[in-house]
């Protein structure tokens, strides 16, 4: 896991931007899930449940893509604190070029974005 001082969030978020968008290509669309609060489901934000279907469990969800291939998936974790430093949350960028996946994860994420391919 990946932790990062919240006061280099916003740049690490610019920075994983530009490598998804990098990755990605010209893709057309995305989808994006996000969770109310901790520990909470994750909900579509949008059209996202028309693009990808999305079956989540303790520690793990799977996706299956109803747009053709995903290029990438990024999940953001919570920021939390250590009682002395706020952490921003972990954050997983895989590339995957398919059209079904899995995603492991220690507690259920903030967020979850799909980039499908152009």
């Amino acid at each position: 896991m990946l932790v990062v001082p919240a006061s280099g969030l916003i740049r690490r978020l610019l920075i994983a931007s530009l490598i998804v968008a990098t990755m990605a290509g010209a893709s057309s669309s995305s989808a994006i899930y996000t969770a109310p609060a901790p520990g909470t489901p994750l909900a579509p934000t949008g059209d996202a449940s028309s693009l990808i279907e999305l079956t989540q469990g303790g520690r793990s969800m799977v996706w299956v893509s109803k747009a053709g291939d995903v290029a990438t998936v990024v999940v953001q974790g919570w920021p939390s604190t250590d009682g002395a430093d706020e952490l921003g949350g972990a954050m997983l960028v895989q590339t995957v070029y398919r059209d079904t996946g899995a995603v492991n994860f220690g507690e259920m994420p903030m967020t979850v974005e799909f980039t499908l391919s152009g």
